[in-house]
């Protein structure tokens, strides 16, 4: 886009009317005529037909420049062909108002803007490349603020389209893009069971209904439930400040709610149990360990059990762990037979050792833990990933 310079204003004699010259240009010729130019100012306007009647009428000669080119420059000076015209202020003013009005009124009709046109057309003539500058910044600024209300505009479809994804994922649970995934495993699962696919895309989808129906009425009951306490801090808060008594007023006031909160919500969960609508009966909207133990296989249950339960016989052995961990890790790491006392029973049997049980059972604990180990991870996973941290996250 073409910058545009600041510019001075010069007069043409020869074609009478203003040019206008870029303030860094030292040629000062028409555009027209080519003739010389006289500077006049650093802004000039044209003094229209009525305005011109009226200056007339207040020094008293009506039309007198009527077939004049007349313009205002800076300073509320007139030019009058060119030339400064010698009229001050208190020359217009000190006349009798109810004269120069009779005046305009009698001459009005007389007062054509012929000649007014003619000037102008030649003012644009001379100064049809800056006009068309000044037209070009306006026209590509317009297109500039256009672009930018396009882009505010794509934003706000953008924010108002992401919030109708959040509140429709607030109240069905899940998003399009989970949902499509759930519908879509469903009807692979009904499928690959030889179940009826129809019947598996039902219950998805009144699955997502019931999680709907729950989340919507629930937070109505938490809104009218929580409004009285926002309102009691709009109340206080009206002056900016919240003294100690009135911020002591609002937590009595919410430890009153609580146990109200708690009864609404009891009462819309046993409404909608009678309804059909049990939300414990539903894995919809679990999260985190809750969500992978709902979704557990029975195999993998039943599997991490028998684990547990066999790690829980061999470990019932041993007495006091402190007294025999050292010797069992010497006898993981060094592949030797712990030696320990020989002890024997009232019937004089020797009894094996707590070290050598827990030794010659080794094998069968290691392979035990491997599998426990194998069904904790299809659950859990270490947070960052190594095996060597206690710290654990859901997948």
């Amino acid at each position: 886009m073409t910058k545009i310079q600041e510019i001075n204003v010069y007069y043409c004699k020869e074609c009478n009317v203003p040019v206008l010259i870029e303030s860094d240009k030292n040629v000062h010729k028409c555009t027209l005529c080519n003739a010389e130019l006289k500077y006049i100012g650093a802004d000039a306007r044209p003094v229209y037909p009525d305005e011109r009647l009226m200056l007339e009428a207040s020094i008293g000669e009506p039309l007198k420049y009527i077939k004049d080119s007349v313009w205002n420059v800076k300073g509320n000076k007139y030019i009058v062909n060119g030339e400064t015209l010698k009229l001050q202020v208190k020359d217009i003013v000190s006349n009798n108002p109810d004269e120069v009005r009779a005046l305009i009124e009698k001459y009005a009709e007389h007062n054509t803007d012929k000649y007014f046109n003619e000037h102008m057309d030649k003012f644009i003539e001379a100064n049809k490349y800056r006009l068309n500058l000044i037209s070009d910044e306006a026209y590509n600024y317009v297109q500039d603020v256009a672009k930018d209300y396009e882009k505010q505009a794509r934003d706000i479809e953008d924010q108002i389209a992401d919030m109708r994804s959040q509140l429709s994922e607030f109240f069905s649970g899940t998003d399009l893009t989970s949902a499509a995934e759930d519908f879509a495993n469903s009807w692979i699962d009904a499928y690959k069971e030889f179940g009826s696919t129809t019947d598996a895309m039902s219950e998805k989808f009144n699955e997502m209904i019931q999680n709907m129906i729950t989340r919507s009425l629930a937070a109505k009951i938490m809104q009218e439930m929580l409004q009285p306490i926002f309102d009691q801090i709009d109340t206080m808060a009206s002056d900016g400040l919240l003294a100690t008594e009135e911020i002591a007023a609002i937590a009595a006031l919410a430890q009153e709610r609580i146990p109200l909160i708690n009864d609404a919500m009891t009462n819309l969960m046993t409404s909608l149990a009678s309804a059909g609508l049990d939300v414990r009966a539903s894995t919809a909207g679990f999260h985190g360990i809750s969500k992978d133990i709902a979704n557990a296989s029975e195999e993998s249950i039943l599997g991490l059990a028998a684990a547990i339960n066999t790690q829980n016989f061999y470990i019932s052995y041993v007495p006091t762990i402190s007294e025999n961990v050292s010797q069992i890790l010497a006898a993981m790491t060094g592949g030797v037979s712990p030696t320990a006392p020989v002890e024997t029973n009232e019937a004089g049997e020797v009894l094996p050792s707590v070290q050598r049980m827990v030794y010659d059972h080794l094998p069968n604990m290691d392979a035990n833990l491997s599998e426990m180990l194998r069904l904790f991870r299809s659950v859990i996973t270490t947070k960052t990933g190594s095996t060597n941290t206690n710290y654990v996250a859901i997948k």
